[in-house]
């Protein structure tokens, strides 16, 4: 009897364990959207250091409100440092995602700009600064990544980029 009362301890502590694990894990900050619970928008990379990346691009958005930006196109695990660059009179973010993640960061960005500072797929660039954002394409599904400059009343400003990510030449 005490061996059963013991084991039914252990598989209930287990169970709790397992249960409880995703509460202690990464959370990310679209609060609100079955993505975060679900944690599915990590399906279009990571954060990651820009002094190690594969590749460097420059992407500015110009006094006019335009992007500039080369096309992009990188293979699967590849990491980008963005040299990131806003020479126009109004702060913005750089948001790096899927269509899903952008539209959330942008009206978290209208609603509350406070509430986007950490997050991990954008990063704010105030009038006349540049910044450097380092981006690891580890995705496994998307072989598409969009990035976008977001103006603080949510809108996207001039146009939303599309980066392809083909499977990397080491392991297909």
């Amino acid at each position: 009897m005490k061996t059963q009362i013991l084991l039914a301890s252990i598989i209930a502590t287990l169970g709790f364990g397992v249960a409880t694990a995703g509460d202690h894990g990464y959370k990310h900050s679209h609060s609100g959207s079955e993505q975060a619970r679900s944690n599915g928008d990590v399906s279009f990379g990571q954060p990651d250091d820009a002094h190690h990346a594969n590749q460097k691009v420059a992407w500015a958005l110009t006094s006019s409100g335009k992007v500039q930006a080369s096309g992009l196109g990188v293979e699967r695990n590849q990491t980008v440092r963005f040299d990131l660059r806003n020479d126009s009179a109004k702060p913005v973010a750089f948001v790096l995602g899927d269509k899903t993640a952008i539209e959330e960061y942008a009206n978290l960005f209208r609603s509350n700009p406070d509430s986007v500072l950490k997050d991990f797929h954008g990063v704010q660039i105030d009038p006349g600064q540049s910044k450097q954002f380092g981006w690891k394409f580890s995705t496994l599904n998307s072989p598409t990544v969009y990035a976008a400059f977001i103006a603080k009343d949510g809108v996207v400003v001039d146009r939303l980029m599309k980066i392809g990510v083909s499977a990397d030449r080491n392991h297909n």
